[in-house]
């Protein structure tokens, strides 16, 4: 073929592959707030003065399972429990009280395998003492168990130090996962925010923030996941964690943002992502914001960056709360849970149709989102 024909030929295939690869480019995922509101964590005044404020949810076979960050007085509630699904027929509270869950100080993530039959809880792994490790060692902690027996809930990598289990043994496994050419042992200090389980038995993390201390720290969008297995009834972590996911959602939203969920979608093979913004001394709506972020092929998702979620103005879809918890109910739709700490008042501005009431203490607020088709 004479020179120029093959400038010609070269030139058209070009093109078309350029053409090809535009045309498959993923488009930006659309969603909606189907609908948002408040409902009960437990009876008014029950728990003194404390407000609800949900870290972790899953929907099980037998219910929602949510747990709460903060500890609650009096020893009538525990931190983890069983209810019915915002918005729905109303069920009978079961707490969840076995002496794993017990144990455990500030929960920030629950997860279930994609058949439904092991659960995961797992503090937020951001609490270090080194001169006397046993006093932080109940935030340091995994859970695990089968999804029709909570009651037999167990450690997992259990640890014993000054009397105290905990899954401590893992820090250094997640550290060096997280470990940077300028930090090549990884940081001395992070916050796990958000579990997941991915396919081929892979427990993913999201990591909120690191740095020297929660004093000095910086908000991340970082997943780390490592394999489990099943021995006797027990769970193991097997093999190293690894660095799965990292980008910067501050870069996009504007605002300081770290991951505060996850969770994985078996039937459309995606991961979904929580990211808020909370402002130092968080005292008013405005200090507080949330996105949702998609990762499809999740299974294959290493080295790539989620997508903002948008709604159908092509603009972020915000939340206008601090979203903390997130399960799948139903097709293309998920019910997402806010932890708002102490503000009670209500957002203006936000992705609400509107009309939204300041929530009473011992209420939380949840959306319900709609993923819709991209276009």
């Amino acid at each position: 073929m004479p020179l120029p024909s093959l400038r010609l030929a070269l030139g058209a295939a070009l093109l078309a592959l350029a053409t090809a690869t535009a045309h498959a480019a993923p488009t930006a995922p659309r969603g909606r707030i189907d609908r948002e509101g408040t409902f009960p964590c437990w009876p008014p005044g029950a728990v003194g003065e404390r407000t609800c404020e949900i870290s972790g949810a899953i929907w099980t076979r037998r219910g929602l399972v949510v747990a709460t960050d903060k500890p609650l007085e009096g020893g009538h509630f525990s931190h983890v429990w069983r209810t019915s699904l915002p918005g729905g027929p109303v069920t009978r509270r079961a707490e969840l009280r076995a002496p794993a869950f017990l144990a455990s100080t500030k929960i920030e993530g629950l997860a279930s395998d994609p058949a439904g039959d092991w659960c995961f809880a797992t503090t937020s792994f951001s609490w270090f003492v080194p001169d006397a490790p046993a006093q932080a060692d109940s935030w340091n902690v995994l859970v695990a168990w089968r999804e029709g027996a909570p009651e037999a809930a167990h450690i997992v990598e259990p640890t014993v130090r000054g009397g105290v289990t905990s899954s401590a043994s893992l820090i250094p496994r997640m550290r060096a996962a997280l470990a940077t050419a300028s930090s090549p042992e990884g940081p001395a200090w992070f916050k796990i925010e958000g579990l997941a389980v991915l396919p081929g038995q892979r427990l993913a993390f999201g990591v909120r923030a690191i740095g020297p201390s929660h004093v000095e720290k910086t908000m991340v969008g970082v997943v780390i996941a490592a394999r489990y297995a099943v021995c006797r009834g027990r769970v193991r972590i097997v093999g190293p964690f690894r660095k799965i996911v990292d980008w910067e959602p501050s870069a996009l939203v504007g605002r300081p943002a770290g991951v505060s969920g996850l969770e994985y979608d078996a039937a459309s093979h995606r991961l979904l992502l929580l990211t808020s913004f909370e402002a130092e001394r968080a005292g008013t709506p405005d200090d507080l914001d949330g996105w949702a972020w998609v990762l499809p092929d999740a299974d294959r998702c290493r080295g790539r960056a989620p997508a903002l979620v948008r709604d159908a103005t092509g603009a972020p879809l915000r939340f206008g709360h601090k979203p903390e918890a997130i399960t799948k109910v139903g097709p293309q739709r998920y019910l997402v849970i806010h932890d708002d700490d102490r503000v009670l008042g209500a957002p203006p501005g936000t992705a609400s149709a509107g009309g939204e009431v300041p929530r009473a203490r011992h209420e939380a607020r949840y959306a319900y989102l709609r993923l819709c088709c991209p276009r």
